[in-house]
């Protein structure tokens, strides 16, 4: 799991110094793109979070994203809102089952309340190269194990003895 925090978000004042063009810089980009408050509830969302989760209806982010009645266990909302640190890590989303390259990061909205803006990036179809990539590694690390022994990997697996 990538994971990482840093503090440093007055480059996000400038941005939302203008929250209008924030808005119409989020909606057109092709990642999930959200606001959270500091009382967990979703106060934006673009397109790509709509799509993959459906409508807000009033839920905390919780609830939205997670299906869960309570804060989520792993939940970093105080390191990015009290603490004002950016956060990143990989989340796994049970709810649509797709992987993200997810990072929160404190934004102070134009009546200086600070809250969480987070950016989610489907990972998804790289993860699943990723683990397929291991697989053939494996496979193949397993062939050169059997051909060190003057083995034949090519007549069956697991490697059986070559036949004169």
């Amino acid at each position: 799991m990538i994971e990482y925090c840093h503090t440093d978000f007055t480059q996000w004042e400038m941005l939302t110094s203008d929250q209008g063009e924030l808005i119409a810089i989020l909606d057109s980009v092709d990642d999930a793109a959200y606001i959270i408050n500091q009382q967990y509830e979703v106060e934006y969302i673009n397109s790509e979070v709509l799509a993959a989760f459906g409508p807000v209806e009033g839920r905390k982010c919780y609830q939205y994203f997670s299906n869960l009645e309570n804060i989520c266990p792993w939940c970093k909302h105080n390191i990015v809102i009290i603490e004002g640190k950016t956060y990143h890590r990989e989340w796994f989303s049970a709810k649509d089952k797709r992987v993200y390259d997810l990072i929160a990061t404190p934004l102070k909205a134009m009546d200086g309340e600070i809250v969480k803006l987070g950016i989610c990036r489907d990972i998804t179809k790289r993860k699943k190269e990723e683990e397929e990539l291991k697989r053939y590694r494996s496979h193949l690390e397993r062939l050169l194990d059997c051909d060190q022994y003057g083995l034949s990997a090519f007549q069956g697996y697991p490697c059986q003895p070559v036949e004169s």
